[in-house]
């Protein structure tokens, strides 16, 4: 069925700019392709589970505890759906919340954006790209994970990432923060500062360790923080008392963190202005051109890294040797004919004392961009 529009993501815009051949045969403008005998991609998969209890945290808190959201996504899921080591890394997930419980309450200095008696959680956009010639109408879609606030009244888009580690050096000119930014502008209509940038690293801290002897060891390389070290000394000590080189070490801790974060969850306030905005828009209106060009040239761009990134190699190689890469693509791959994720998991989650799905989205209806972006 040939679609009604061009759809157009920043994921599908960094697809292109890495390689166009590759883009050619993933993007829904292209050939929008995967292999048959696809599996959950793990990373993806929790990510979507991390993403869906933050939603239910800040938002309705119907779980009333983000361990408990991932729990009941794990559950939604038969055993043949999940990826393997699926048990291992929601118990990660589940080690993960539980230190942002103690994080949070002492940094989250942005609310929740509620609008229409809704929170501004998993919100979905679709802004039509007016000024891009085509032969049918431009979409540029995505998820903004949730809309804050600060004490001024003053909105941020919001975005949690999940890696290996934290990496605080990109946001400087991260594609995604000024796009978001930009088209959470354009969608509600009202100014948006920036962007509120929560990195959660896939790792978890551990209580210090106890003495054989009796107290709590003072090494500094213990994976722990200042908040876990300092609830141990008060269990053995509760008057505060606590000997001179655990007072040493619970500061080293303390030296660790920042108001932004630690080793393990760390929130950036990244602001654009104005005219970062309008050069954002200028950047996707001329990508969105070239994408819909049909005399524009689909050359691959060959690095290290497509042995372990990219899904085509074998055809992109077969296309440079003269073999037969369409029977290839014929006997390997398969058309992937939605458009967004499949969602079929949150019919079976299991909300608790009988709740059901809130609908905290405001849907995917259109809005015109404007020609200064």
């Amino acid at each position: 069925m040939t679609e009604e529009f061009y759809e157009i993501t920043t994921s599908n815009r960094n697809f292109f700019k890495r390689c166009r051949r590759k883009w050619y045969f993933q993007s829904p403008m292209g050939r929008h392709l995967v292999p048959k005998d696809e599996r959950p991609n793990i990373h993806l998969w929790f990510g979507t589970g991390f993403h869906f209890a933050l939603e239910d945290y800040h938002g309705y808190n119907l779980f009333g505890d983000p361990v408990l959201a991932l729990e009941a996504y794990f559950h939604a899921f038969r055993e043949s759906e999940r990826p393997e080591e699926a048990e291992d890394i929601i118990a990660l997930g589940m080690g993960m919340f539980e230190h942002y419980k103690r994080w949070l309450p002492r940094r989250d200095l942005y609310q929740t954006v509620w609008l229409d008696g809704k929170p501004l959680l998993e919100t979905r956009f679709a802004l039509e790209l007016t000024e891009v010639k085509a032969d049918k109408p431009v979409i540029y879609r995505g998820t903004i994970d949730r809309i804050v606030e600060n004490e001024y009244k003053e909105w941020f888009t919001q975005d949690y990432k999940t890696a290996a580690s934290i990496d605080w050096n990109k946001m400087a000119n991260d594609p995604q923060i000024s796009t978001y930014v930009w088209a959470a502008e354009q969608y509600y209509q009202r100014e948006v500062v920036g962007m509120v940038y929560s990195q959660f690293a896939k790792k978890t801290p551990q209580p210090p360790a106890p003495l054989k002897t009796g107290g709590i060891s003072a090494n500094k390389q213990q994976k722990t923080t200042h908040s876990l070290y300092r609830e141990a000394l008060l269990e053995l000590y509760p008057d505060g008392d606590f000997p001179d080189k655990n007072v040493e070490c619970l500061n080293h801790f303390a030296s660790l963190e920042t108001v932004e974060g630690d080793e393990y969850i760390r929130s950036d306030v990244v602001t654009r202005n104005q005219y970062a905005k309008e050069a954002t828009y200028r950047s996707i209106v001329a990508e969105a051109q070239e994408m819909v060009n049909p005399d524009t040239v689909m050359y691959p761009n060959p690095t290290r890294d497509c042995a372990w990134d990219c899904d085509f190699r074998s055809v992109c190689l077969m296309m440079d040797e003269g073999d037969d890469w369409e029977e290839y693509i014929e006997q390997n791959y398969k058309r992937k004919e939605e458009h967004h994720s499949d969602e079929s998991w949150r019919k079976r989650i299991k909300w608790p004392n009988g709740n059901t799905e809130s609908e905290t989205s405001d849907g995917d209806s259109f809005r015109i961009s404007s020609s200064k972006g």
